[in-house]
């Protein structure tokens, strides 16, 4: 995990203007400020305005929404911000990750094709 942070923190020496995009966004429980998880980008959009997100959160909070609720809030977020325009989000998910695959699918994600051993999701930009 430590080379992960310390990736996007070179990133984001290199371009400050897009911070947000190398940033790791927390998932807090608000009745115990409990750090649960935590979602981002993997990089900035590409010249498509395509960009990919992952998403993860601890054993103890899962299957009780908290990541579908924290998705959602974050791509409203993606979508509104014109820092960077997005028109679409991938995830990627194993293909026996049930619990990820029913986030994406409750965001409104839809399986487009397998790549290996992943499933790969796509959402449109529906924000007007």
């Amino acid at each position: 995990m430590i080379r992960i942070y310390d990736i996007k923190l070179s990133n984001i020496k290199k371009d400050p203007e897009n911070y947000l995009f190398y940033t790791y966004w927390l998932i807090v429980k608000k009745t115990t400020n409990e750090k649960m998880g935590s979602l981002g980008f993997k990089d900035t959009p590409d010249n498509k305005k395509s960009i990919e997100v992952g998403y993860g959160i601890n054993k103890k909070f899962r299957c009780e929404g908290y990541v579908t609720e924290a998705l959602l809030s974050f791509l409203n977020w993606s979508f509104k911000q014109n820092i960077n325009p997005i028109n679409t989000v991938v995830a990627k998910t194993n293909q026996n990750n049930l619990a990820s695959q029913r986030v994406l699918k409750n965001t409104g994600f839809k399986h487009i094709k397998f790549e290996k051993e992943l499933m790969i999701f796509k959402k449109e930009n529906d924000i007007k």
